[in-house]
């Protein structure tokens, strides 16, 4: 498999075979263009400078994690092209015509488009132009394409093992990590929902300050020891024990914090976004978005996102040159509950890092479920789910405290067991979450998104949300933004219709008019305007 332009030429078992050895997916998810890809990992790649993604190309490893995220089609295309190095763009556009004469991959043109797109913004294909800028071509990343190749020559030794007998018995069983770091997970949301979560104040992940930058949380001026406050709380009520100390133990005056409305929308977002909002601003921060150290970082996150369930990495062979700033991504990320790191018991000193089942999140993303059924990853527990019955009740089954106050959010609680929440979807608990900055397609697409497994058994082929509740909770949404409250001044007995004139032309040059009667020369603006508006019409007054 050396000559170049043979590379190009159909080949549908030997290519799917190949795909499949190399990524690890089913044929099933390879043949169906709307799995894979578009995932958060590859939105934080297009973050990086050039020089930074080509840096990721360097490990095999993280080129092999790369692929797995890519569409089908663009998989497709890189394993065509990764022998000649480069391919003409009319060669690639015969590459889609060919495969729907075949019939074995549904190609459209526009997935053939966001294909090559994805491509060549993820900086695995640059587009040149040869014979004056006549031809069109796609040359291929040296670096992707050397490890794409000893990829297919010679496969990828895994660096993830299973954990020996001593380190086995220290560590927690399955069931007990999977307890022990969804609690950490959903600890740092309830914070965010002003219920009693973790502040990680200090260490590798100060949670208050990234949760601030990201726009989740606001400060607001507080007297001394004041608590947590959400919308609509009074001064010192309802906190989540924020309040803090200065150093020595004296009371100090801190500001507080307020759940912002993209705040409440990001607690209803899939896990997956969440968990890369997150990260993806710590990354920014501690390891930046060039060198050695944030190139370092994706690389580790491409591959623990891919690793196996039970498997065990030294955090060292990870690092892949980042030294400390990997070290601290592993300690942020137990911190959120996606790796459970340990001390060796047979090297002390020597640190290594056990995936837990949320560290999937890190590769998720919109699209990898294909559309249909359940996801194929979840972060609800075996047996839980929320089921919505036409009369507007709400059964949710789970133990978690964190799910439970967002479904208070936009539910009215009746009754809670240990392991059921029982609730009803009103119109005053809608408006109330739309108020906070909740909209109604949120709520539509949370509680399709978290229903139970048995809803898809029993509503097989239809919604698993009755559509009569959907449309319920989209008109009270309509009715409740029907009207809204602009604070604004009203400006009225002018001396002249030219003077009118002109104070009206200026509000509308500045998008500030909230109603205008010509005929009696009346207008009303929004009030941030009103000290602009003064000035105009005493200017205006002396030019007349």
């Amino acid at each position: 498999f050396v000559a170049p332009r043979e590379a190009a030429r159909p080949c549908r078992i030997r290519e799917g075979r190949a795909l499949q050895a190399i990524t690890g997916l089913g044929m099933e998810a390879m043949e169906s263009p709307s799995r894979g890809g578009g995932t958060f990992i590859s939105s934080h790649l297009l973050r990086l400078p050039t020089e930074t993604r080509t840096k990721v190309f360097a490990s095999a490893a993280s080129c092999q994690a790369l692929l797995r995220i890519l569409s089908p089609i663009a998989r497709h295309y890189c394993l065509r092209a990764c022998f000649s190095g480069e391919v003409g763009e009319d060669v690639v556009a015969n590459w889609s015509a060919s495969r729907k004469n075949q019939g074995n991959l549904k190609v459209s043109n526009g997935d053939h488009r966001r294909a090559v797109e994805s491509l060549l913004d993820l900086g695995v294909w640059k587009k040149v132009f040869k014979d004056g800028g006549k031809q069109a071509t796609y040359k291929v990343n040296e670096r992707f394409a050397e490890k794409l190749r000893l990829i297919l020559q010679s496969g990828v030794r895994s660096v993830w093992s299973e954990p020996t007998e001593v380190a086995r018995r220290m560590l927690p069983d399955a069931e007990e990590l999977r307890r022990l770091s969804q609690r950490r997970w959903d600890s740092v949301l309830l914070f965010l929902a002003g219920g009693d979560g973790q502040n990680t104040g200090s260490g590798p992940l100060n949670l208050e300050e990234v949760l601030t930058r990201l726009g989740l949380l606001e400060r607001t001026e507080s007297s001394v020891g004041s608590k947590r406050k959400r919308d609509g709380d009074e001064e010192g009520g309802g906190g989540d024990g924020t309040d803090t100390e200065s150093e020595g133990g004296a009371a100090g005056p801190r500001p507080a914090l307020r759940t912002t409305p993209e705040g409440y929308q990001f607690l209803l977002r899939p896990a997956e976004e969440q968990v890369w909002r997150i990260v993806g601003e710590f990354l920014s921060v501690q390891c930046g978005l060039d060198g050695e150290s944030g190139a370092a970082a994706v690389s580790f996150l491409l591959q623990l996102g891919f690793c196996e369930e039970g498997k065990v990495c030294k955090l060292s062979v990870l690092s892949g040159g980042g030294g400390d700033a990997i070290a601290r991504v592993a300690r942020a990320l137990a911190t959120l509950g996606l790796v459970y790191p340990f001390e060796s018991p047979e090297s002390p000193g020597e640190f290594w890092v056990l995936p837990t089942h949320l560290s999937k999140l890190l590769c998720g993303g919109p699209g990898t479920g294909g559309g249909q059924g359940p996801a194929p990853f979840s972060v609800l527990g075996e047996g839980e789910g929320i089921i919505v019955e036409t009369n507007y009740r709400v059964y949710a089954y789970t133990k978690s405290p964190l799910r439970r106050a967002v479904l208070e959010l936009f539910c009215l609680q009746e009754y809670v067991l240990p392991n059921l929440f029982v609730g009803r979807l009103a119109r005053e608990s809608c408006s109330a979450a739309f108020e906070a900055g909740i909209s109604a397609e949120l709520i539509v697409d949370y509680l399709n998104r978290n229903a139970h497994p048995q809803v898809h058994v029993v509503r097989s082929g239809a919604p698993v949300l009755p559509e009569t509740v959907a449309d319920g909770v989209r008109l009270w949404e309509v009715e409740a933004r029907r009207l809204s409250m602009s604070e604004c001044a009203m400006y009225d007995k002018f001396e002249s219709r030219s003077l009118f004139l002109e104070s009206l032309g200026h509000a509308k040059d500045h998008g500030k008019v909230l109603w205008v009667d010509e005929a009696e020369m009346k207008m009303v603006v929004q009030l941030d305007h009103h000290n602009s508006m003064k000035a105009f019409i005493k200017e205006a007054k002396m030019k007349l």
